[in-house]
């Protein structure tokens, strides 16, 4: 199966396509290129930041009670942020409920510590950004440029980090660098 998976993932990348090679629609009820809808989230930091934004921004959908593949997840994730510092926004938005998790500023900053994702975490209790995006489920992660979808990955499958890979490099390589 790990065979057929590679030469699937192979392919995709061959054709330059990964976006269309998974889309993941358990997660996301917007197809790549449908417009996402602006909303705001809270840094911990207590600060509003606002999604989609300007640039092109993968968006981390998660809870603290995610089982895996949240760590495959955020290990990805983690890597994209690193590798392309000031072109790729990478950023974790946690929809938990204060009103169901105590001290849930705290336990989303362990638990992010713990997955070793350094880029900024928000939280989103009332689901604002979950109905821009359409998300279904987490965990998961959108890749949005110019404020629409671009990639759709849920991480239960493989070969998710090497497209959402292949995909971050041909929409950045696609625009100017600053």
């Amino acid at each position: 199966m790990a065979a057929v998976t590679l030469g699937l993932t192979a392919y995709a990348l061959a054709l330059g396509e990964p976006a269309l090679a998974h889309q993941d629609d358990s997660v996301c009820a917007l197809p790549p290129g449908m417009p996402v809808r602006d909303a705001q989230v809270r840094l911990l930091d207590g600060k509003s930041l606002p999604l989609p934004g300007t640039q092109p921004t993968l968006v981390v959908f998660w809870s603290v009670f995610n089982p895996s593949p949240l760590p495959a997840l955020a290990q990805a994730a983690q890597k994209l942020a690193a590798s392309q510092p000031g072109r790729l926004r990478v950023v974790g938005v946690n929809l938990d409920s204060k009103a169901i998790v105590s001290n849930l500023d705290q336990k989303v900053q362990t638990k992010a510590r713990q997955l070793g994702m350094t880029f900024p975490q928000a939280l989103d209790p009332l689901r604002y950004s979950r109905d821009a995006f359409g998300l279904r489920k987490t965990p998961g992660a959108i890749l949005v440029s110019e404020g629409r979808i671009v990639g759709v990955f849920s991480f239960d499958h493989e070969q998710d980090a090497p497209l959402l890979d292949a995909l971050v490099k041909k929409s950045l390589a696609a625009r100017p660098k600053r």
